[in-house]
């Protein structure tokens, strides 16, 4: 996408001074070859070779004033190859149980260059090249058992990293219990292992769009680990209706959090794109949540409607960041409703979706200062910023429609969709930036995207 914002129209044959060109692009490409054996109605069986390649790009050449042009060509992979054997058996009436072995192999691969020349500095280039290898191994057992008006569940997954020789034994236990033909209630808790970090880099000032990286665990990065403990009932008073509650507590330990929340991009390298560069801008953290989630479905004829509330708290701790207590985590949303109503209509179909929730959390400046360079004597304005999020974006809601129309034409099926993003166009305020003055604090909001149609057109040979 190249675009010219010189406005110099009557020129448009020569090269523009000012521009921009950017190219974009990401994609998945999975291969997979599975066998199944069935060799009696008790014993199922299966075998599974795969790999997939996940890559992305983002490229930028600008201009942003005479003399001056930044280009850059940042791209990302990620390869999994892997193999997969499960064996699941019905040994007599009520009972199955399930066990199988899982390995993969990951590669991590990562690759900027980049050049920065301006008139009165020397030109700047960088080329960075990184690359991670990584293998996992998991191998597990779960065991089910079903009786008149319960089930139960219980077993263990043995994980294995060969970056800094971890191993992990989790087992986890679930139980439902059919108080009646409609009241279920619900129990469960385990535990769990995560091998792979996924980090955003906040610093360079060469790529935006691709700044998320996988880290993977090793002898200095940590997996991150999991308690999760749940309780639920799930409530059916007539056919076409259906409540389901649950409320869940969640205790994490080695979680990455921001050294500095508020860290702003700055100059042409930054830290670089190494993992050891990337990790610098993060600190080793402990996490625990509350949560309450509800749902209620309704079916009526043509007629689906579905409502979702969830709650949360959620909390971060690091010793290395320096925290005294427990502090909002910068993900916490503690209220969020959604809401879906459609209606068929023949070969039509109409539906609204909302969405509400409680702002983002951020971090406020709570002060002022200023410093006199010793020079020249002129002052330099600061903001102190707290370590934490003290205060919260607006509160967020969204309104959206679609229509979709089927029909069949030339011996084909088709299918014509309009989604209507943001239909009472809604600014919401996704992020909040202060830049201190000579005579105070020049407050932006950055307003979230207006209303926005989408077209859709499906055929079906």
């Amino acid at each position: 996408l190249p675009f010219d914002f010189s406005l110099d129209f009557d020129s448009w044959q020569r090269p523009a001074d000012l521009f921009f060109e950017i190219d974009h692009g990401w994609g998945n490409q999975l291969q997979s070859l599975r066998y199944q054996y069935l060799p009696s109605t008790q014993l199922f069986g299966s075998a599974t070779l795969y790999r997939s390649t996940y890559s992305a790009r983002e490229s930028s050449r600008i201009r942003p004033s005479e003399g001056t042009l930044l280009t850059s060509d940042y791209r990302i992979g990620l390869d999994e190859y892997g193999a997969k054997l499960g064996v699941e058996a019905f040994p007599r009436a009520g009972v199955s149980v399930r066990t199988g072995v899982h390995l993969a192999a990951r590669r991590f691969r990562s690759r900027l260059d980049g050049g920065l020349e301006q008139p009165t500095r020397e030109a700047k280039q960088t080329s960075e090249r990184v690359e991670q290898t990584a293998f996992e191994s998991v191998a597990y057992t779960q065991v089910e058992l079903e009786g008149h008006r319960w089930r139960a569940g219980g077993g263990a997954r043995v994980s294995t990293s060969s970056q800094g020789a971890y191993v992990f034994v989790d087992p986890n236990v679930t139980l439902a219990y059919h108080v009646t033909d409609r009241l279920t209630l619900r129990a469960g808790a385990g535990r769990s292992a995560q091998y792979l970090h996924r980090l955003r880099d906040r610093f360079s000032v060469l790529y935006d769009l691709l700044s998320s990286r996988w880290i993977p665990a090793d002898a200095d990065v940590k997996p991150a680990r999991a308690r999760t403990a749940a309780l639920g009932l799930e409530w059916r008073p007539q056919p076409g209706i259906r409540f389901d509650v649950e409320g869940y507590g969640r205790l994490t330990r080695h979680v990455l959090v921001p050294f500095d929340p508020e860290q702003t991009k700055d100059g042409l390298d930054g830290p670089g794109i190494s993992a050891a560069a990337l990790l610098g801008q993060y600190a080793d953290a402990d996490g625990r949540a509350l949560g309450f989630e509800a749902t209620a479905e309704l079916i009526r004829g043509r007629w689906t409607a579905w409502a979702f509330y969830s709650g949360v708290l959620s909390e971060r701790f690091s010793q290395e960041r320096g925290d005294a207590e427990y502090q909002l985590a910068v993900q916490s949303i503690p209220h969020q409703i959604r809401t879906v109503v459609n209606r068929r209509m023949g070969r039509i179909d109409l539906g609204l979706s909302a969405e509400v929730r409680s702002g983002v959390p951020f971090a406020e400046p709570t002060g002022r200062f200023s410093v006199t360079d010793p020079v020249t004597g002129d002052p330099q304005y600061f903001l102190l910023r707290p370590s934490a999020p003290n205060a919260r974006l607006p509160v967020y809601a969204r309104l959206n429609a679609t229509a979709t129309w089927r029909f069949r034409l030339v011996d084909a099926a088709w299918q014509l969709r309009v989604d209507v993003y943001n239909v009472l166009n809604t600014r919401n305020t996704p992020d909040r930036t202060y830049q201190p003055t000579g005579t105070g604090v020049s407050i932006s909001e950055r307003n979230g995207l207006p209303i926005l149609p989408l077209f859709e057109l499906e055929v079906t040979l």
